[in-house]
């Protein structure tokens, strides 16, 4: 029994005391008297850079909506043809690497008998080291 309450002081000490300051800290920052509160000149601050950058947004809505549209159409054109452009020029890319791996390539009846070739000279010179011995 005297176990149990030993371990409880040693473990729900620190809880407790955790617990308590982060209680006092919202209560700070809540009532405004913490290190994190904001005074009513803050608040009025950020409300006006608020309103500001409402209007700012609102004025940006307003050039994009009423934007020529042949500039946009143009505009379209002109991200068209770019991505076109990267597209051939990745096609091209690829047939062009392809073009050069079949001139690399060597049949696989060549490679076949390489490889038999270079099998047999090597069982024949087993063969005579052994009929040496």
């Amino acid at each position: 029994m005297e176990d149990i309450i030993a371990i409880t002081f040693i473990f729900g000490t620190p809880i407790i005391g955790i617990l308590s300051w982060t209680f006092i800290k919202g209560l700070q920052i809540i009532t405004g008297r913490g290190k994190y509160s904001l005074s009513n000149k803050d608040i009025l601050q950020l409300k006006g850079e608020n309103e500001e950058m409402r209007q700012r947004l609102e004025n940006l809505e307003v050039i994009v909506t009423n934007a020529d549209p042949t500039l946009m159409e143009n505009y379209v054109k002109l991200q068209n043809q770019h991505k076109q452009s990267q597209l051939n020029q990745r096609q091209y890319q690829s047939s062009y690497n392809n073009f050069q791996r079949k001139e690399q390539e060597v049949p696989l009846e060549e490679n076949f008998k390489s490889v038999m070739n270079k099998m047999l000279l090597k069982v024949d010179t087993m063969l005579d080291d052994k009929k040496r011995r």
